[in-house]
């Protein structure tokens, strides 16, 4: 009898072992967050945490595939034709008078429709593209979608003059750290050879900064003065 037992359960082990598990699933939204890794360092989720480097995550569009969804001709908030991107970065605000959170898309957009330009928000030729490659994705993704938006929207941008709305505080190109502008926008526009000026509005007034003025093109030459001009 105790034979008999021993041999049933070493054949109900063997037929569990010979059943395929489930894999678990890798995606990063389904993982452990960064958070729960920080306090707790096991071999067994330091061997997950490989595994789900590893797996393939969700399409991120690049710089190149971005760049056809954009329509830099858009007409204005206004209906007028717009004179190019207005770039920006700077943090939320709250309204002294409503007490309600202002953004500073918000105030770029505001500011764009009174100076006949876009913000890269209102630049897409399907307004629902930014949506279907941010849902779901994981913050890592949806960030990476938003650099290289940014990206394409600068190396494409075609306006002789960009503008950009910064921080009054922010005096020259010493900008914030981590922001898209630092890192991406601005070094863009200086290597886009379409751009040859690169001009701050501040947010407070009508006052503008000329960040970076690029020397004229080799080859170029200034249009002769007539006879009476200085």
């Amino acid at each position: 009898m105790h034979f008999a037992a021993v041999y049933l359960a070493c054949t109900l082990s063997a037929l569990i072992r010979a059943v395929p598990l489930p894999e678990p699933n890798h995606d990063y939204a389904d993982a452990l967050s960064l958070r729960y890794a920080d306090s707790h360092t096991s071999s067994s989720f330091s061997n997950l945490e490989r595994r789900t480097s590893k797996e393939p995550g969700h399409h991120v569009p690049s710089v190149e595939e971005i760049k056809p969804q954009l329509d830099l001709d858009k007409k204005t908030a206004n209906g007028k034709k717009n004179k190019g991107v207005l770039f920006y970065s700077g943090p939320s605000e709250q309204d002294p008078k409503t007490g309600q959170k202002i953004t500073y898309q918000d105030r770029a957009r505001d500011r764009a429709a009174k100076t006949d330009r876009i913000i890269l928000e209102d630049s897409w030729k399907d307004k629902s593209y930014p949506e279907r490659h941010t849902t779901g994705k994981t913050p890592q993704e949806e960030k990476k979608f938003w650099v290289n938006s940014s990206k394409a929207i600068a190396q494409k941008t075609t306006g002789p003059v960009a503008k950009v709305l910064l921080p009054a505080e922010m005096k020259g190109t010493k900008f914030h750290d981590g922001t898209i502008w630092k890192e991406h926008e601005y070094q863009d526009l200086v290597d886009n050879e379409n751009v040859r000026k690169i001009v701050k509005l501040n947010p407070d007034n009508e006052k503008e900064e000329v960040l970076l003025k690029k020397p004229p093109r080799q080859g170029t030459r200034r249009s002769p003065r007539t006879p009476g001009q200085h």
